[in-house]
């Protein structure tokens, strides 16, 4: 009877054994369904994520770009405005800054140089004043001077006139 017994009881194990076996081949294919359900979500996910990194690959590259571009234009816009750094100061004029200051730089000097026009021309009018005065005057000192030549001469005249006078 031990042997019936256990044999019912290895029968009744095997049969608890199978069916616990397919319980557990049941768990196990719905596990692998679960499974491969979750890796296409994975895979959806990573392709998701695999386009959503190569727009911010391109984004990142736009705004590489954009910044460049800008930062090329924020230095042509200081190049025309003048606005230098310390090493470009020694540059040539080429900047609106620059070339405001050398154009005020310009008026200044023609403001100076008017001055001076409108000094040396009241200079030289009085100069030309003084010069016709000057002219009379040399006039008068000539006509003075043959006044006196014309008496020397008269003079002369009269000392032959007397010698002559004498010797007859």
């Amino acid at each position: 009877m031990d042997d019936l017994n256990v044999s019912t009881n290895l029968s009744d194990m095997l049969e608890r054994l199978s069916e616990e076996q397919n319980q557990m081949s049941g768990r196990v294919e719905e596990k692998e369904t679960e499974k491969a359900g979750w890796e296409r979500q994975v895979a959806v996910k990573r392709m998701m994520l695999d386009r959503v990194e190569a727009e911010l690959n391109k984004i990142k590259k736009e705004g590489i770009i954009v910044g460049d571009e800008l930062r090329m234009k924020v230095n042509q816009q200081k190049l025309l405005v003048g606005d230098l750094g310390q090493e470009e100061q020694t540059t040539p004029v080429f900047g609106i800054k620059q070339k405001t200051e050398k154009l005020e730089e310009m008026k200044r000097k023609v403001e100076k140089l008017e001055l001076s026009r409108k000094y040396f021309e009241e200079e030289k009018k009085e100069v030309d004043r003084g010069w016709n005065e000057f002219v009379v005057s040399v006039r008068g000192v000539e006509d003075s001077c043959g006044l006196g030549k014309e008496l020397l001469d008269v003079k002369r005249t009269g000392k032959v006139l007397k010698e002559r006078l004498e010797e007859m």
